[in-house]
């Protein structure tokens, strides 16, 4: 509301506001953050992106590996989101929240495919995955558009709850086909 109101009032370019809403909000989530102890799987996530930028390559390591905490902070690194966002990606029931984290980091689609049954397994204990959930995953990995899977995550980066709205699986850009 804040962002509208802004752009209604005064002569000013949109990308250049989000910029600058999103380095506040970066600001303020870094204090915030800094107020309270950090996890072990965190701060290493941290020592690790210093020296190289995660990649979906080294995430899929990860959790082979079975270190969750630390594919959970690898990957909130990897795309931009709060550790708490990201649980809530990586775990929901339907996969589609994963699927356009992945799609907007530009993350191909077996390193996607690694990465949905290596999180489902961690998440159920199981080594099997059913293989509906997989088919239904892989069917909105293909639809989602990158562009409009990109300006999902930006909204999600913005607000710390990841509140947007996935599109239908059956539709382009969130309109009817």
């Amino acid at each position: 509301a804040l962002r509208e109101h802004i752009l209604g009032k005064f002569e000013i370019d949109k990308d250049e506001l989000d910029r600058a809403i999103a380095g506040a909000a970066s600001n303020a989530a870094a204090r915030k953050r800094a107020g309270r102890p950090r996890s072990k799987a965190s701060a290493l996530a941290d020592q690790l992106s210093r020296s190289i930028m995660p990649t979906s390559q080294s995430l899929i390591q990860v959790l082979r590996a079975g270190e969750i905490p630390l594919f959970e902070a690898m990957f909130a690194r990897f795309t931009g989101l709060e550790i708490s966002q990201i649980k809530k990606i990586i775990y929901e029931a339907d996969n589609r929240s994963l699927a356009v984290a992945c799609k907007a980091s530009h993350v191909q689609k077996p390193d996607f495919v690694s990465i949905f049954l290596l999180s489902r397994q961690a998440l159920s204990g199981d080594k099997i995955v059913e293989p509906g959930d997989l088919t239904k995953a892989l069917e909105f990995f293909d639809r989602i558009d990158a562009a409009k899977a990109e300006e999902i995550l930006h909204k999600w980066r913005r607000r710390s709850d990841h509140g947007e709205a996935i599109p239908d699986p059956r539709t382009s850009r969130g309109k009817p086909r």
